[in-house]
């Protein structure tokens, strides 16, 4: 993204930005850090820690390579400048990292946010980051005021968003949807609909992009190999957790300029010239030289005469010799549920840990599926039952559920209860009433523990006459 920043800018940097560290060549070339919070809206492009282990505890050499290796993070996304907003300091002890014959006692970790330019108000008064340009901790983030020029402080921010730019183009066809064509790259989707919504690999050598809860596009080897208007693996209860889009959740698309969602089924076949009939499935199946288009149409019966009707809801469109790749979601579910065992542990044990999502996210592996819920949030898919919500790089809550996926798409036997600790998928509420501290509170088909730094609930439902474990969510502080 082209920057934005004027010559204005670089004279208010002269109060905002440190004594340089760092050499003037890479001091021009990398985005500076702030010392003040821009008193205005500012996008932030990607929040981004760096880390690394140190055998003195107040290096400032550490500390350089760290700042430079957020400022390098800033350039590679596009951002403008950076703001420091924690710094956490570990002591390993006996678990002290060992690289040959080194040892690295201590870690040092500074998390950034990465943004681009607002417009500022000018009115002088700042507020001082919470860390330093140099990586130190202030002892006072009291407002202050900066003697400067209103014209010195011209930005041309953006608010804090996903990007989502405007579709403009609506058309259904066998060659491609809305501009973009079957066979196109990952990259030229991207550059046209934006960030996604949701992404899936829980194929082997196949990823799926979704853009609202009613548009997914299948890439293979990089290149757009289909695209339905159904949802391929989700169920309904995380299809819901997918925040709307404009244009993508609207039904906006149109087939031969003018056949849109619920358009009659003789209207269609009119338009479109074509004389067959609905397969089993309820779908007409158009096939091109390269391409083929499955047209699902959904079935109306007359209450008074009892006859049939049916109306367009929706689209696959494929290419010719397009196959599925195999799912693979299980290999890891033992070993994630344990991970979340531990971390349950570790809340009770040691509540005032720092980093957790960093070690945890180590033993949990790359999901399966992501949800973008906002610019700093998303909602992770594991397995078949495990959700995990992030925020900034932290970890907000844990959720286990009956089925994150179509219960269609896999083998029953595959799919193993969830479990973490003493808490089992099926366990009856009497077995795990010895697990309850003695403040648990219990309303109805619910039970609550409470403690200062998380809340873990428990959902039961009745199985053979008794209550029984389904659901669970753990919620941090």
């Amino acid at each position: 993204m082209k920057k934005v920043f004027s010559r204005q800018f670089t004279l208010m940097l002269v109060f905002l930005l440190p004594m340089a560290t760092l050499s003037a060549q890479e001091t021009e070339n990398l985005p500076p850090i702030l010392e003040y919070y821009p008193d205005c809206a500012y996008q932030i492009v990607k929040t981004f820690s760096a880390k690394k282990q140190t055998r003195q505890q107040h290096s400032q050499e550490t500390l350089d390579w760290i700042l430079k290796r957020l400022r390098r993070e800033a350039l590679e996304v596009g951002a403008d400048a950076l703001i420091l907003t924690d710094k956490k300091l570990q002591q390993a002890g006996h678990k002290a990292v060992n690289h040959g014959r080194k040892q690295f006692p201590f870690s040092v970790a500074i998390k950034a946010e990465l943004i681009r330019n607002c417009e500022s108000k000018g009115r002088g008064a700042l507020t001082p980051t919470k860390i330093d340009g140099e990586g130190k901790r202030r002892l006072s983030t009291k407002p202050q005021t900066v003697k400067m020029e209103k014209k010195s402080m011209q930005f041309s921010f953006a608010q804090k968003r996903l990007h989502h730019p405007k579709v403009l183009n609506n058309g259904l066809s066998l060659s491609g949807i809305y501009g973009i064509n079957i066979g196109s790259s990952y990259q030229q989707v991207r550059e046209l609909f934006g960030d996604p919504s949701v992404e899936l690999r829980a194929h082997q050598d196949e990823v799926v992009l979704g853009y609202g809860r009613r548009h997914w596009l299948h890439f293979q080897s990089g290149r757009l190999v289909k695209v339905q208007t159904d949802s391929p693996l989700l169920s309904a209860e995380v299809l819901n957790e997918i925040p709307l889009r404009d244009f993508f959740d609207d039904f906006a698309w149109k087939l031969a300029d003018k056949l849109g969602y619920k358009a009659p089924l003789q209207q269609v076949k009119a338009s479109l010239n074509i004389s067959g009939s609905l397969d089993k499935k309820n779908q007409l199946i158009i096939r091109g030289a390269n391409n083929t288009l499955i047209l699902d149409f959904l079935s109306n019966k007359n209450s008074q005469t009892s006859a049939k009707s049916y109306t367009l809801k929706g689209f696959s469109l494929q290419e010719n010799g397009y196959q599925a790749q195999a799912l693979s979601l299980f290999e890891q579910q033992q070993g994630q549920y344990q991970a979340i065992a531990d971390i349950y542990k570790q809340l009770k044990q040691e509540p005032e840990q720092e980093d957790r999502w960093q070690w945890l996210s180590a033993r949990l592996g790359e999901p399966a599926g992501s949800i973008i819920l906002s610019v700093d949030s998303r909602l992770n898919i594991y397995n078949h039952h495990l959700l995990v919500t992030i925020k900034d790089l932290e970890l907000t809550s844990v959720a286990f559920i009956e089925q994150a996926f179509l219960s269609d798409k896999f083998p029953k036997n595959k799919v193993k209860p969830w479990h973490f600790g003493s808490f089992k998928q099926g366990a009856r509420l009497e077995q795990l009433r010895a697990y309850f501290p003695d403040d648990a509170f219990e309303l109805g088909d619910e039970v609550e523990i409470t403690a200062d730094n998380y809340t873990l609930s428990l959902l039961f439902s009745e199985l053979d006459g008794e209550p029984a474990l389904y659901q669970a969510q753990m919620k941090l502080y």
